[in-house]
C-alpha cells in the first residue's frame, strides 16, 4: 500500500480525495452486490431442486474427506491465525456463483449456463480489481497492491481465461450483450495480465496458463484452423503489451537471471529484486525442509524458520512465496500431502475416467502453477479456489442429472 506521506497528500487535494474514497469503497460495494445476489439465488428454492445434490455420491465423498484431512492438518500444525475474520468470507465467495446462475439464467438451468454464470461472477469481480489497480499506476504513478476484493488482479485475470473458454464454445448462440462482456473483459484480462508480467518477475510462469487452457479445450472444437488463429493472436497481444511494459528489465534477461540461477545456484546473480527475495527464501525453505522434514516446524513458525537460513542482512519474509514450500516447511511431509490433495481434489471429486476431467484441469491448472511462485491458501485469494470448485461440482452434477 501507499507510504503515509504519499497518503496525507492525496487527502490534501479534494479530487485525490474523492478517487481514494472511490477505490476504498468499490471493493466493499462489490461484495455487498454479489452478496445481495448470492441471497436472491438461495431464495430461489427451484434452483435447489433441480439440482438436487447427493451426498451418496463417491466423488462428493471423496472431496468431503480431503476438505476434513486438509483442515484437521491446519488445525494439528497451528495454522489457524490465518483465518480469523477472513473465514467469514468463504461463504461469501461461494454465494457469488450460485446468486449470478439464478439471476441470469433462472429458466434455463444447464451445464453451459452454469459455466455463463461464471464468467459473470469473474468478470464483475476482475474488472473492479482491474480499475483499482489501473487507477493507481495511471492516476497516481504508484505499483500499490490493492487489497481490496483480492491480493492479486493477476490471479482473478488469470482465471478469467479458462472460466471464459467455456462459454467461448457457445459464443454464436451468447446473446449480444453477453458477447460484449465477454470481449470487454478478454481485453481488460490481458492488460492486466501482460503488465504484472511485464513488471513483476513472480508471474511469469502464468503465461503458461494461456496455452495449457487453449490445448484443453480445442478437442472436439469445430473449426479448430478458427481457434489456433485466435490463440495466435491473442499471444501475440500478449507479447506485444509485455515487451512494452518491462521498462526496468527486459522479461529475456530476467529469462536468462533464471537460467543462471539454476546452473550456478548463486543468488547474488538476480539483480532484479523480488526474484532474488523469492529465491534467496526458497533456498532457505529447502535448507530448512531437509533439517527437519517428516513434522515440519509448524505453520505459525514458517517465519521463525526461514530466518534461521537467511543471511543476516536478507529480508525475511513471513512465508517462503512457494505453496509446496510453504506446506512442507508448516507440517513436513503429512502437510505437502494433505495440501496438493486438496489442490487436486477437484480432479478427484470427479473421477480422473469422467471425460470432465479435462474442465476439471483447465479450472484447476492456473493455482498448480501460480503455487510455485506464490501462497494461494492464504488472504482473500482462497476464495476464488472455493468458487471455481463449486462451480465446478454443480456444472458436472447438473449434467450428469
Amino acid at each position: 500500500m501507499l507510504n503515509p506521506t504519499i497518503r496525507n497528500d492525496f487527502f490534501k487535494n479534494k479530487q485525490h480525495a474523492f478517487i481514494w474514497s472511490v477505490l476504498f469503497l468499490s471493493p466493499i460495494l462489490g461484495w455487498l452486490s454479489v452478496l445481495v445476489l448470492g441471497l436472491v439465488g438461495l431464495s430461489q428454492l427451484r434452483f435447489w431442486r433441480e439440482i438436487k445434490f447427493s451426498f451418496q455420491n463417491r466423488s462428493f465423498l471423496i472431496a468431503g474427506a480431503i476438505i476434513l484431512l486438509y483442515l484437521i492438518t491446519l488445525f494439528t500444525f497451528g495454522r489457524v491465525h490465518e483465518f480469523g475474520l477472513k473465514a467469514l468470507k468463504f461463504p461469501a465467495g461461494l454465494l457469488v456463483p450460485f446468486g449470478l446462475l439464478v439471476w441470469f439464467n433462472k429458466k434455463n438451468l444447464s451445464e453451459n449456463v452454469v459455466s455463463t454464470s461464471a464468467v459473470y461472477a469473474v468478470i464483475v469481480i476482475s474488472m473492479l480489481m482491474g480499475l483499482e489497480w489501473l487507477v493507481y499506476k495511471l492516476y497516481f504513478g504508484v505499483d500499490a497492491r490493492v487489497r481490496g476484493l483480492s491480493a492479486n488482479p493477476l490471479f482473478v485475470s488469470a482465471m478469467l481465461l479458462p472460466l471464459q473458454l467455456l462459454a467461448i464454445h457457445n459464443f454464436k448462440q451468447a446473446t449480444r450483450a453477453f458477447k460484449k462482456i465477454i470481449l470487454l473483459s478478454w481485453l481488460m484480462g490481458l492488460i492486466c495480465l501482460a503488465m504484472f508480467l511485464g513488471a513483476r518477475s513472480s508471474f511469469m510462469i502464468m503465461l503458461g496458463l494461456s496455452f495449457i487452457s487453449f490445448f484443453l479445450q480445442t478437442e472436439g472444437y469445430k473449426n479448430r484452423l478458427k481457434f489456433i488463429f485466435t490463440i495466435v493472436i491473442l499471444v501475440s497481444l500478449l507479447g506485444v503489451f509485455l515487451y512494452y511494459q518491462a521498462e526496468n528489465i527486459s522479461f529475456f534477461a530476467r529469462m536468462k537471471m533464471l537460467l543462471d540461477f539454476t546452473t550456478t545456484l548463486d543468488v547474488s546473480h538476480i539483480q532484479d529484486e523480488s526474484m532474488q527475495l523469492r529465491l534467496s527464501a526458497w533456498q532457505a525453505a529447502w535448507q530448512a525442509i531437509v533439517q527437519q522434514p517428516w513434522l515440519g516446524y509448524g505453520f505459525a513458525q514458517e517465519r521463525v524458520a526461514l530466518a534461521q537460513y537467511l543471511p543476516q542482512s536478507a529480508l525475511v519474509l513471513p512465508t517462503s512465496h512457494q505453496e509446496y514450500l510453504s506446506f512442507m516447511l508448516g507440517a513436513g511431509v503429512f502437510g505437502l500431502i494433505s495440501g496438493v490433495l486438496y489442490l487436486l481434489f477437484p480432479l478427484l471429486a470427479i473421477g480422473l475416467s469422467n471425460p470432465k476431467r479435462r474442465l476439471a484441469l483447465c479450472l484447476v491448472a492456473p493455482f498448480l502453477l501460480n503455487a510455485f511462485t506464490d501462497t494461494l491458501l492464504d488472504d482473500l485469494r482462497i476464495i476464488f479456489y472455493y468458487t471455481t470448485i463449486g462451480l465446478l461440482l454443480i456444472s458436472v452434477k447438473v449434467q450428469r442429472e
